[in-house]
């Protein structure tokens, strides 16, 4: 019997410097690859997620990566001592629930609760820029075999 294992993708384009709603239609429409463009450097997507945004709810999907990700990014700057190197994004989300649960929830609501690949992209773009890989995002499952259960028979 083979059981079977999930991982997921850190291929969500975040640490390339390229927009969710770009990366989505490259993984999910068959979209042409990404143009040199269309990536962001490092410094180029910190100011474009720190730019201000409108107040009130998420209008657009870039949008409400964007109020993700600078609310991740806030919350990494003011907690220093929480080392994200190791962290997957499901107990990074633990910890920012956990240590800031006001900042937490607003930005749940302004972004109107996003979706599993907006979060793990701003996961990843707010890890590229600290400097750090990219980590799986939840929403790119793949499926493969775990182990061989049964010794091959």
């Amino acid at each position: 019997m083979t059981r079977v294992k999930a991982t997921f993708s850190s291929a969500d384009g975040a640490s390339e410097g390229i927009l969710p709603e770009r990366a989505l239609q490259m993984i999910l429409g068959g979209e042409s690859a990404a143009a040199a463009n269309e990536r962001l450097s490092r410094a180029a997507l910190e100011a474009w997620i720190c730019e201000p945004l409108p107040e009130g709810k998420a209008e657009t999907y870039n949008e409400a990566a964007r109020i993700v990700a600078q609310g991740m990014l806030l919350f990494t700057r003011k907690h220093p001592e929480l080392d994200v190197r190791p962290l997957a994004i499901d107990p990074f989300m633990k910890r920012w629930e956990e240590l800031e649960p006001e900042q937490y929830r607003q930005v749940m609501e302004r972004s109107r609760e996003p979706t599993a690949f907006q979060a793990g992209w701003a996961y990843n773009a707010v890890r590229s820029i600290l400097g750090f890989m990219p980590s799986g995002n939840p929403a790119l499952a793949e499926f493969g075999p775990e182990e061989d259960l049964d010794g091959g028979e």
